[in-house]
């Protein structure tokens, strides 16, 4: 039996979630409780938020409560027993300290985390028992000889469920946005629009998917035009609609076989 369906190139904005590296079967199930099933449905699932991690935060300025970027030379790991086993880090910048804290961890992640080398962590900053502390924070080792660096623009934050890390749904976004825009492959129907001349469709999903902190503004102009993407889709859903009604003819009745004779 033939499947209905039209085949998609392998540069198509539908093509099945599958088709990125590293997103198997599996993750696809878990991604269409999002109502991701395609390519093209990932690009337009967009962030709700966004993280600056564009500067790192001195240590001894921190406070609790702050979301943070923070770099240090981790000088202490050990693991703490107590009602649960926890590994505790300690990292120093010259300024102050701070504790880094994981309540689940492996054993590759306490090998990885030797003294002496250099750390670069996000996350909520709290009061903790030896002081101000990160709960499981975002993390990432400084290569022996480099000089750790923040990220260059925003971090999105997108709606995520259960099985899948906000970083690896950063991961499949950035090549399903890049391969769109390499392709030249995401259909944009209203480009001629006036409106939508100022930024393209591609343009104002690259903007929201990878906001600089110098162009901050154009967030809402790229929201602005994905809004105009969707009141124009709605519009021709309306028209489409009221043409299939028009195109509808009411059912023909037959005459009764045997009329109800009338009342004198």
């Amino acid at each position: 039996m033939q499947s209905n369906t039209p085949p998609t190139s392998s540069d198509s904005p539908r093509r099945p979630l599958t088709t990125l590296h590293g997103l198997g079967a599996q993750t696809a199930d878990k991604l269409a409780r999002l109502g991701l099933h395609t390519v093209q449905d990932l690009l337009f699932h967009l962030p709700t938020r966004y993280e600056d991690r564009t500067r790192f935060i001195a240590l001894g300025s921190l406070q609790a409560g702050q979301r943070a970027l923070v770099t240090g030379r981790l000088v202490a790991c050990d693991q703490v027993q107590g009602r649960r086993r926890t590994l505790v880090c300690r990292i120093e910048d010259g300024t102050g300290h701070l504790w880094l804290r994981w309540f689940h961890f492996s054993a590759h992640l306490q090998r990885r985390l030797a003294p002496g080398c250099q750390l670069i962590a996000f996350g909520e900053v709290r009061s903790g028992p030896g002081g101000l502390e990160l709960v499981h924070p975002d993390h990432e080792l400084v290569p022996p000889g480099t000089t750790p660096t923040p990220q260059e623009r925003l971090t999105p934050v997108y709606p995520i469920t259960e099985g899948v890390s906000q970083q690896r749904l950063r991961t499949w976004v950035d090549a399903a946005l890049e391969s769109a825009l390499q392709t030249a492959s995401l259909p944009d129907p209203i480009g001629d629009h006036p409106l939508a001349r100022a930024m393209s469709l591609a343009e104002a999903l690259r903007c929201l998917h990878h906001p600089t902190t110098t162009r901050r503004a154009d967030l809402e102009q790229a929201r602005q035009r994905l809004a105009l993407e969707e009141l124009c889709a709605h519009h021709l859903g309306m028209l489409q609609a009221r043409r299939a009604r028009r195109t509808q003819r009411a059912p023909v009745l037959s005459p009764a076989v045997n009329p109800m004779p009338l009342a004198p």
